[in-house]
């Protein structure tokens, strides 16, 4: 039986708002099937019920696949936002005109149809296509971005530690792996410390062991932020000399 548009929109709108009201990220809330007369097979054998999990992922890397009036079928199958299976066939005009809403008055695309499966023998010979809110994938594309800025954030700092006490050759490691890090454009923490059970070092002669430290990779690195200290430790901040200081960043002052 052919299921009348306005049923399905109504379906359709009543899954958006809901969406629009929930404070979870969201992951695609309509899903359509697009139908095709021609058969063909697909490499992946699914059934017909959409796991919300596996949905989501597949939107992590945008695909240039057919959208909208560039869908090549004309006869379409939605699927249930409920049931998540699909209905009996009908026409792709009308699957677009569920895109639309009237906001103001006027009418809006606030969704858009993506083809996401060719046609297959599991889907009765049917091509699938979701429908997506496009709010909601302005918000998911922003969370990803910024998640993505974090990790690289997060891969930009490396941190190597040294105590005051340490033996020469170790100290000599330690600077090359300082050196190294800066060379792969990292920044780094180098966060020098006392060691258990030693007498502490005191602090005008700590001082002066970083100081002829640094001279040591002078001409390859500066220091970007203010160093911090503490009761035993001082944390010195550095980045290659020709990189650009952060956005903001204060300048560095080091404590007599």
């Amino acid at each position: 039986m052919i299921v009348t548009r306005n049923m399905y929109a109504a379906s359709i709108f009543r899954v958006a708002r809901h969406a629009a009201r929930a404070s979870v990220t969201p992951a695609l809330h309509v899903r359509t099937i697009v139908s095709s007369r021609v058969h063909a097979s697909h490499p992946h054998r699914r059934g017909l019920v959409l796991d919300e999990e596996e949905e989501a992922t597949k939107d992590e890397t945008p695909k240039k696949t057919p959208r909208n009036k560039d869908i090549p079928y004309q006869t379409v199958r939605i699927v249930d936002p409920e049931t998540k299976k699909p209905s009996d066939p009908m026409p792709l005009s009308q699957v677009l005109d569920m895109l639309k809403e009237t906001v103001d008055g006027r009418e809006v695309e606030v969704r858009y149809a993506e083809v996401v499966r060719p046609p297959s023998d599991d889907l009765g010979g049917y091509a699938l296509v979701r429908l997506f809110d496009r709010a909601a994938m302005y918000e998911l594309s922003k969370a990803r971005k910024h998640k993505a800025l974090e990790s690289r954030r997060k891969n930009d700092q490396k941190e190597i530690q040294l105590t005051w006490t340490a033996a020469s050759g170790d100290v000599q490691h330690k600077l090359r792996k300082v050196r190294q890090e800066i060379e792969r454009g990292r920044r780094v923490s180098f966060v020098v410390t006392e060691k258990d059970g030693h007498t502490p070092v005191p602090p005008t002669r700590r001082r002066v062991m970083l100081d002829e430290w640094m001279v040591s990779l002078e001409d390859i690195a500066r220091e970007w932020a203010p160093r911090s200290e503490a009761k035993h430790m001082i944390i010195v901040f550095l980045q290659h000399k020709d990189r650009p200081l952060p956005s903001g960043a204060a300048s560095p002052k080091r404590a007599k």
